[in-house]
């Protein structure tokens, strides 16, 4: 440990929060507080707006800016007159000597402040347009091998957005229901982008889909929780303790490996993290505040969360308070959810964004950053609920930022693309339907057994935990007669999976398929159609089931169509989630990836997120 080093990001921390602290003082003066405080304390607000507004004169000077000249003029007179005010004892007079402070505030903000009541006041349509059937970008498996590649060197300067959980259909509706900006809407019209969809592969969840976006493989990574099979311990892709990378089975150079990643769940490498786990713990004191204390030293950034913060607590709290078919109720763990998914989706994002804009003016090589919100709230609402879709005003709202400091910056020259990692598919859980948690049931058909369930949406994994090694399905079937009957005798699964000598095994309530190496040997594919692309689906199934350390067991929800192209699925998770992914079915196998016409993508070579990593490296690479 470099304790210089450590010392030098201590301070620059304490200078940063020390600027923050005075900017609040002075929006504290702004807003009428002088008078109402001891004349001591608003004798000292008063110094900090005075140094200020000199401040202020002397940039405004420099830069041959009238208006800053002017400000900071009438701030240093208005700094006078409140300490004048405030030492012979007239809060009044202190009062009145702070309108114009408050009016100069106001109108140095006008943008954020008409930002902030276009993003949370402009009226919304009151029926969602339909998102119509998934787009799958390809009927049949690619089936194809890409090169191994050394180091990543950047070439072509790149940021690359996740929209975390956004399908191509609700990006859809999010350009149709007007809530991209006006400059972000002009910004890709100039560069000719396009927006396809493509096919995540499974795991249709975020450390998989990271970890194939950034390494060329996910294999070693199934799912959010799984079972070390050395250790018969439950891995979680969010435990500070947890480094996915070293669960991956050959992956490739990462692909940040001379950038920056932010709020992300694998580094790729990366020599600057914000919000990634193990990276947290790893450097909490020398990066992880000393990253925040950068977002802090903008009050600005700061007033904008808060509001955001404040927002998001009052407009999602609405439909859980009404009960509505469609949204997490008001109990303790939605509650808990309900604090920490408006956090991340606000606190979190607007300070990785901050960090990001930062790394925009310093050429960091490539940056990856991932933008939460909409994701947490599809989880408790529904993907194409009112709540959830709004939340992407202000995530598009951080985009415009980044689109801001990369016109600002145009010798840089960066290239920008947008993603999401996987698309969410409405669900009903287990536990609402059939009155009961789905890891109970499958414990009590295990008998003496000890069972392990992680699962997360229509996907969950079955581990008996006193065998640390694959299993044939006909041992299991030996071990636990009628298991594996009776499960796919529930009318919430749909398939339940298994290895038998090397091959995957699919058993549906109308059949079995037998597949290797992501191609059908025996069976009717035609029983997997309402999933998708039939012969897709077994592609995804064996890709799922054949990883060292899936489940003895893998099972699928039932997926059903509706009219209205949104369908549903039944969730096997323990919280009441009405949105969801890691399975398949439905949205959630189809993001969507945006780019601009120099930087092509070909989505129909994109069999899943490994394969996203191949045409991203190639562009990067240039």
């Amino acid at each position: 440990m470099d304790i210089k080093q450590d010392l030098q990001k201590a301070g620059r921390m304490a200078w940063n929060a020390g600027k923050a602290a005075a900017r609040v003082k002075d929006y504290l003066l702004a807003l009428g507080v002088a008078g109402l405080v001891p004349a001591d304390l608003a004798i000292l607000g008063s110094g900090f707006l005075g140094v200020d507004g000199a401040r202020r004169i002397v940039s405004g000077i420099q830069n041959k800016n009238k208006k800053d000249v002017a400000f900071g003029s009438a701030m240093v007179a208005n700094a006078v007159a409140i300490a004048a005010a405030s030492a012979i004892g007239s809060p009044l007079i202190a009062q009145v000597a702070l309108l114009p402070v408050l009016g100069m505030v106001l109108y140095d903000r006008r943008k954020q402040i008409k930002q902030f009541f276009k993003n949370h006041f402009t009226h919304h349509p009151q029926t969602i347009p339909d998102p119509g059937q998934p787009v799958y970008p390809f009927e049949k498996p690619v089936f194809k091998t890409n090169p191994d590649h050394g180091p990543v060197h950047v070439k072509n300067r790149s940021i690359i957005v996740q929209i975390d959980g956004l399908s191509y259909s609700a990006l859809q509706m999010a350009f149709k229901m007007g809530m991209v900006p006006k400059k972000v809407r002009e910004f890709f019209e100039k560069n000719h982008y396009e927006f396809k969809p493509f096919y995540c592969g499974q795991g249709s969840v975020t450390p998989s889909s990271e970890a194939g976006f950034l390494y060329g493989t996910n294999v070693g990574v199934p799912a959010f929780w799984f079972i070390n099979p050395e250790s018969g311990k439950l891995v979680s892709a969010q435990s500070f303790k947890t480094n996915l990378k070293k669960y991956l089975v050959k992956p490739q150079p990462g692909l940040l490996a001379e950038g920056s990643a932010y709020a992300m769940l694998l580094s790729g490498d990366a020599k600057k993290t914000m919000m990634v786990p193990y990276r947290i713990k790893k450097n909490i004191i020398t990066q992880g505040l000393d990253h925040t204390s950068q977002a802090l030293a903008s009050p600005e950034g700061c007033l904008d969360s808060a509001l955001d913060f404040s927002w998001n607590l009052v407009s999602q709290l609405k439909p859980m308070l009404k009960k509505k078919p469609e949204g997490a109720h008001l109990k303790a763990r939605n509650l808990f959810n309900y604090f920490e998914n408006n956090f991340t989706g606000t606190i979190v994002r607007d300070a990785t964004t901050s960090n990001l804009v930062n790394d925009i003016k310093a050429g960091i090589p490539i940056s990856w950053i991932d933008l939460a919100g909409y994701d947490s709230a599809s989880h408790q609402y529904g993907p194409f609920s009112k709540t959830s879709l709004n939340t992407l005003y202000g995530i598009f709202g951080k985009i415009e930022e980044i689109i801001d400091a990369i016109e600002k910056n145009p010798d840089k020259d960066y290239h920008l693309y947008l993603i999401s990692d996987h698309g969410q598919t409405p669900t009903r859980p287990f536990s609402q339907v059939y009155g009961t948690p789905f890891k109970k049931y499958a414990q009590e058909l295990s008998g003496v057994d000890p069972v392990a369930v992680t699962s997360l949406g229509s996907h969950a994994y079955i581990y008996f935990t006193n065998v640390k090694r694959p299993m044939n399905l006909s041992e299991v079937e030996q071990n636990h007669p009628e298991m594996i009957q009776k499960l796919l005798s529930h009318p919430a699964v749909a398939v339940v999976a298994g290895k038998q000598d090397g091959k995957t095994i699919a058993a549906t309530k109308n059949g079995t398929l037998i597949i290797k190496d992501g191609k059908i040997l025996e069976g009717n594919p035609k029983w997997l159609e309402t999933f998708g692309p039939p012969e897709v689906i077994a592609y995804e199934i064996d890709h799922d089931v054949s990883m060292y350390n899936s489940g003895h067991l893998t099972l699928y929800g039932t997926y059903k169509q509706t009219p209205d192209g949104k369908g549903f699925a039944v969730s096997f998770d323990e919280d009441d989630y009405f949105g969801n992914h890691e399975g398949i079915g439905g949205h959630q196998e189809v993001p969507f990836v945006g780019h601009s016409e120099r930087d092509p993508i070909d989505t129909k070579q994109v069999m899943g997120s490994w394969d996203m990593h191949y045409q991203l490296a190639r562009n990067v690479m240039g």
